[in-house]
């Protein structure tokens, strides 16, 4: 099964084709595209993805994650070691004060 899934991000639009032999397998592919980006923290539509890159000793790794410009809120996309994708809960990060002593 051959699918094309347009998503509107922002200003601009997303078209990314999923061609799989499994039609269940093509769906699930294409469902991660489906997910309203729509914060579940505080519930607002300003939403944008971004992506950055990790170099470590393991490798070079690349993070997406859909970032809430209202509360900050983010959901990071999570892959199954079977292939396939899922975004994970809304979290807000919350830094910790740091202390000096000197």
């Amino acid at each position: 099964m051959k699918l094309t899934v347009s998503k509107q991000i922002g200003n601009s639009t997303l078209s990314v084709e999923i061609d799989e032999r499994d039609d269940k397998e093509a769906l699930a592919k294409a469902t991660i595209f489906m997910v309203p980006d729509i914060c579940l923290a505080c519930k607002s539509t300003e939403v944008v993805w971004e992506s950055n890159k990790a170099n470590t000793d393991d490798g070079v790794f690349t993070y997406i994650k859909r970032k809430c410009q209202k509360c900050g809120s983010a959901s990071n996309l999570s892959s199954y070691k079977a292939g396939g994708f899922f975004w994970n809960k809304w979290e807000k990060f919350i830094s910790k004060p740091t202390t000096i002593n000197g």
